[in-house]
């Protein structure tokens, strides 16, 4: 709270110097006396007071001081003829004998303009005419210099107004020393321009936001209003004349400023809808928005004098917006709303900036116009708070997935301990396994060696052709089963890795001829011939394990003798 109370110091500096200004000599049935002003001390000076003024196109009597009437300016003429029209404002100033260079310092004018010193045009503004489609209003404020050695001077404005419902000059015409009018100038500009670069550059950063996020809708519509904002700060502070370009009021500044006008209401709530939708009601919002729209749609597609008959209105309702915005940020920071405490500082100095405008526009004080500052003021507080809520959500949505990965990361090393677990069970049982077959196969090999020389023994013996039919079928059938085993207890040995190898010399052929003679009797019992044949290439000696040939060799033979044919 201390930084929202300095803010408003800041503002209240700006201010007081306005609200505490001396009074200025006004003019009286035309004229106004500044022989005893000191230009030097004074600085420039307000023409205000009573203007001669004559109603329509014809200036003349102006010029010879035959005028209808006399108007307090800076004002409308509107209390006398219609805003609509034309006209002719006279003041003569009396000027002290040693007065330095002067200059008119004259302010925008929604209308076309020209300006006659002592009988001699020495400036134009657009181009007057007798109806909207002649007149071409330019907005533009503009230093007039003003001739020297004179005791008075003679000022008549020319001024043909058919685009705004406001006629004549309702800021005040200043005058004093060029260089000081210049500077006037210049500073009056600055706090626009620097409004202005505030916010492009919040604009370009709730887009950059929105673009790059998870694109909330928040930053979207904040990033329009601020653009909004930003171009009717272009043109109302005149920035275009930086670069050298003049702006017809009824093309780009009427429209443009108005519209921001009538905009604000829908997308300040529309906004607050977004960032505080539990406190925003739904029906305020949509109200906002159908009265935006009907008035933007005024802006863009009915004439200037027509659409500008609502500013009035309108301003009250721009004021009344933020004072309803600060009830419901209100009732947020109550909530212990995140970012709230930055919505009531923006909301406080926009109305502060408006309260100033509006007492000012009403020349009830004499300030300088802080809207633009005001809503720089206010776009930056609200996208800070904007920044503060997306930031906390990316902090809760990091911490939410640190936690997850966290117990994901206990999971799986769980799942990893446990699978683990289960695989080494799982290999203690093959090994189990495989130990059980390797001993179990050699356990069941001796009976079956003797199971098979008892075969054969049977086989030499005096039997009968029906007999030795079944001693070759009982011969036969423990061969499979020796061979079945045989290949049991070689996988049993690789898996529990007892399979050695044992390379010795060894003769081929001895080797080949004792398994010929092992298979010959066998191929000769299925009806089979065998043949061997030995490539006179192959080394008679190598180095090998004779039990693994013999078996890879046994294998491959029962592999063809066990085959058709």
């Amino acid at each position: 709270m201390r930084g929202i109370l300095f803010r408003l110091m800041v503002l209240v500096a700006v201010l007081v110097p306005g609200l505490s200004r001396a009074a200025a000599p006004l003019a009286v049935h035309g004229v106004i006396d500044l022989r005893r002003t000191d230009f030097a001390q004074a600085g420039a000076v307000d023409l205000a007071g009573q203007w001669g003024i004559v109603g329509g196109a014809d200036s003349s009597r102006a010029f010879s001081w035959n005028v209808d009437a006399y108007l307090h300016q800076p004002g409308p003429w509107n209390a006398l003829y219609p805003g609509i029209g034309n006209a002719s404002l006279a003041l003569r100033v009396l000027l002290p004998e040693s007065a330095p260079p002067l200059a008119l310092a004259i302010p925008d004018i929604n209308s076309a303009w020209r300006l006659h010193v002592d009988g001699v045009l020495v400036y134009s503004m657009g181009q007057l005419g007798l109806d909207d489609g002649s007149e071409v209003p330019v907005l533009e404020q503009v230093l007039v210099p003003l001739p020297t050695g004179r005791p008075f001077v003679d000022l008549v404005f020319e001024i043909s107004n058919h685009h705004h419902f406001e006629g004549g000059i309702t800021r005040a015409v200043r005058l004093g020393p060029a260089e000081v009018l210049a500077l006037q100038a210049e500073r009056l500009t600055a706090l626009p321009l620097a409004a202005f670069g505030a916010l492009a550059m919040i604009t370009l950063m709730a887009l950059a936001f929105y673009a790059g996020g998870k694109r909330d809708a928040a930053f979207l519509v904040f990033a329009l209003f601020t653009a909004l904002v930003a171009a009717r700060t272009f043109s109302a502070a005149q920035l275009y004349v930086l670069i050298g370009h003049q702006m017809r009021a009824d093309l780009w500044y009427l429209p443009v400023a108005y519209a921001t006008l009538f905009v604000f209401p829908g997308i300040y709530f529309g906004f607050l809808r977004e960032v505080l939708p539990d406190e925003t009601p739904k029906p305020l919002a949509w109200c906002g928005y159908g009265l935006s729209a009907v008035m933007v749609a005024a802006a863009l597609f009915t004439p200037p004098a027509f659409y500008t008959g609502f500013r009035d209105p309108f301003m009250a309702l721009n004021l009344v917006a933020p004072l309803v915005g600060l009830a419901l940020v209100g009732w947020a920071m109550a909530r212990r709303r995140l970012g709230a405490k930055w919505l009531m500082a923006g909301s406080l100095l926009l109305c502060a900036a408006m309260v100033n405008d509006i007492l000012h526009y009403a020349r009830v004080i004499t300030s300088t116009d802080l809207v633009a500052v005001g809503f720089a003021a206010f776009t930056i507080c609200y996208f800070a708070a904007l920044a503060l809520r997306r930031f906390h959500a990316e902090h809760s949505a990091s911490e939410r997935l640190a936690v997850l990965n966290r117990d994901l990361e206990g999971l799986v090393a769980a799942r990893t301990a446990s699978l683990a677990e289960a695989l080494e069970v799982a290999e203690q049982a093959s090994r189990a396994k495989s130990e059980f077959l390797a001993v179990m196969s050699h356990e069941i090999r001796t009976p079956l060696h003797g199971w098979v020389g008892l075969t054969e023994l049977l086989g030499k013996t005096n039997l009968d052709e029906q007999q030795r039919k079944y001693v070759r079928l009982l011969r036969r059938t423990a061969e499979q089963l020796s061979r079945l085993i045989g290949n049991i207890l070689e996988l049993a040995g690789m898996e529990t890795g007892r399979l050695q190898l044992v390379p010795r010399p060894v003769r081929l052929d001895e080797l080949t001829e004792e398994l010929a003679a092992l298979v010959r009797g066998q191929a000769g019992d299925r009806g089979q011939g065998f043949r061997l044949a030995c490539d006179g290439s192959l080394p008679s000696g190598m180095m090998a394990d004779e039990s693994a040939m013999l078996q890879i060799l046994r294998i491959v033979l029962d592999r063809f003798g066990s085959g058709p044919g």
